[in-house]
């Protein structure tokens, strides 16, 4: 029961111990995401960071694994499973909504909560089988986890930043998710593909959605880029989505990994982050705020 309505914590009474869990509001599975203290101990009161709460609320809390949803809770889960990073905005959000309107079964992966919800609130209003799981790409534990317990058909890594301007200023976040991210993905992928039978793993798939801006700059004139273009990143963005295709391509030579690695150019449509360019004229124009224009 939650004894204290604070936006931040709840006061959860717990008659059982784990270390991290979820708690059920209504039929929908909400990720229990911190808890205060190392240990969860019987019959103590515990600050657990929740959504969704209102004093006198009254939840089922249930052990589970890390990142392991319990399908129990949205239905029944059959078909194929996706395991989609970045879902929760531009093509990773697109992504999601139309694998399940297809019939999958969608596990959303962001570090973005309340965007990452939506999407899943998306497909479920639909009447798709999705989850989210509020997480970073980076974390091995999570990652290891979500495999193993869903056994996906395949994992999409739409997980990125991917703001230019952004990485010129603070590289070190392009760094950390779009290489080291990448890797901790590829190295989970290359542990579970040695657990699975033969047909599983012929089934299998690791997509890595990358960018055109790995080739450089296209003069006026030339003609288009082509996957046999050589990588000439200009940018702190750029250069780390080029050492991503490079580790994807390393793992299906070295490990037998199947990849298949997609360099797309712009794209716009429905979930584009505000950032970009689409969405951030429309927003700026409608709050009267000057359109800003970049190049020479």
């Amino acid at each position: 029961r939650v004894a204290e309505d604070d936006r931040a914590f709840r006061i959860f009474d717990l008659d059982d111990a784990y270390e991290r869990g979820a708690f059920v509001r209504r039929n929908h599975v909400h990720e229990v995401i911190d808890l205060r203290g190392a240990d969860v101990i019987p019959g103590q009161r515990h600050e657990v960071r929740t959504s969704e709460a209102i004093a006198g609320d009254t939840f089922d809390v249930r052990y589970r694994a890390v990142g392991a949803p319990d399908w129990s809770e949205v239905g029944s889960m059959v078909g194929e499973t996706y395991i989609v990073t970045g879902s929760a905005r531009g093509m990773g959000a697109a992504a999601a909504i139309r694998l399940a309107r297809e019939g999958a079964n969608v596990v959303g992966v962001d570090w973005i909560r309340d965007l990452g919800e939506a999407t899943d609130a998306a497909i479920r209003k639909e009447g798709g089988k999705s989850v989210f799981v509020h997480g970073d790409i980076g974390d091995a534990a999570l990652v290891s986890q979500l495999l193993t317990s869903h056994q996906p058909r395949a994992v999409i890594n739409f997980a990125a930043e991917s703001h230019v301007d952004r990485s010129i200023h603070g590289p070190g976040a392009f760094m950390k998710t779009n290489v080291e991210g990448t890797f901790t993905l590829l190295e989970a992928a290359r542990v579970h593909l040695q657990s699975l039978d033969l047909a599983e793993r012929e089934g299998f798939r690791f997509v890595h959605v990358s960018t055109d801006e790995v080739y450089g700059s296209l003069a006026p004139g030339a003609p288009a880029f082509t996957e046999d273009h050589p990588f000439e990143p200009n940018s702190p963005y750029s250069a780390s989505k080029a050492a991503s295709d490079h580790l994807v391509r390393a793992y299906r030579h070295t490990y037998g990994l199947p990849v298949l690695t997609t360099n797309c150019s712009n794209n716009y449509g429905p979930y584009h982050f505000p950032e970009k360019l689409i969405p951030l004229m429309i927003v700026n124009a409608l709050a009267g705020k000057p359109l800003p224009v970049y190049g020479d």
